[in-house]
């Protein structure tokens, strides 16, 4: 429902009134665009494009389980499934915007939790975690650009791909660095309001640079994107996500405990 609220924002703003280049996603111009957008008739603009990386990762999730019940094998699943990771790393061209340009990363968590054992070398893993966390900076598209002079987007670098692996398996040790320091009181709060954020920032972004000036310094507008970003998502998660997990809580409640008719 959220997602669903926040996609009909650039529709509502256009019939607000509000100039077309301060409003984000403008092609999204009448109730037919809308509709097909969130039916996926259409392919999705902006952020509506995840709805559709989201099916495919349920559906791949599936296809993976079912493919290890029959196999019976872990290191067999994980083979053929590091095979076709492989194969989308090297050839990323056949798959452009396309769901699949995201899968990979996703085949990766799996594959590290089938061949995860928590005695497999903890401070080595931990070790390298930290390192692709203190170098995930290096990897932002417009620092890659400064540094190298080439522009790349984040998920065609296989940097990008090496930072998750490394992430992603200290991850897996519960007394490693990085999980207490994703398990802390700031952490877990961005973790709540993580897909308000997602949602709201481009709007955000898109005002402010309209308001500001499309010159202004970034030293000037990140600070101010970033406090208002996180300020209206915790609105969000408060106003309208938040009631809606109760709603729906309390509706799973309620059909799972109705009694049964009377003969």
């Amino acid at each position: 429902p959220l997602f669903v609220l926040v996609a009909a924002l650039p529709l509502l703003l256009r019939w607000a009134g509000l100039p077309p280049d301060l409003i984000r996603l403008p092609i999204i111009d009448s109730l037919a665009v809308y509709g097909r957008q969130i039916a996926l008739i259409d392919p999705g603009h902006g952020m509506l494009w995840t709805v559709r990386v989201e099916i495919v990762f349920y559906g791949v999730f599936v296809a993976i389980w079912l493919l290890h019940r029959a196999i019976g094998h872990r290191w067999i699943t994980a083979l053929l499934l590091t095979v076709a990771a492989v194969a989308m790393e090297i050839d990323q061209t056949s798959f452009w915007f396309s769901p699949l340009n995201y899968l990979r990363h996703f085949l990766y968590g799996v594959i590290l939790a089938l061949l995860h054992r928590p005695g497999n070398h903890p401070r080595v893993a931990n070790g390298l975690a930290m390192l692709a966390l203190a170098t995930l900076p290096l990897t932002v598209p417009m620092v890659w650009r400064h540094w190298t002079g080439h522009a790349v987007t984040a998920w065609q670098n296989p940097l990008v791909s090496l930072q998750m692996l490394l992430l992603l398996n200290g991850l897996l040790h519960p007394r490693g660095g990085l999980v207490p320091l994703f398990a802390a009181a700031p952490m877990r709060w961005m973790g709540q309001i993580s897909y308000s954020t997602y949602l709201l920032h481009p709007f955000i972004l898109t005002l402010l640079k309209g308001v500001l000036g499309r010159d202004t310094h970034p030293a000037l507008v990140f600070p101010l994107f970033l406090l208002l970003t996180l300020a209206l998502a915790q609105i969000t998660y408060q106003r309208f996500e938040l009631p809606m997990r109760r709603y729906f809580q309390r509706f799973q409640q309620a059909a799972t405990t109705k009694p049964p008719d009377s003969a």
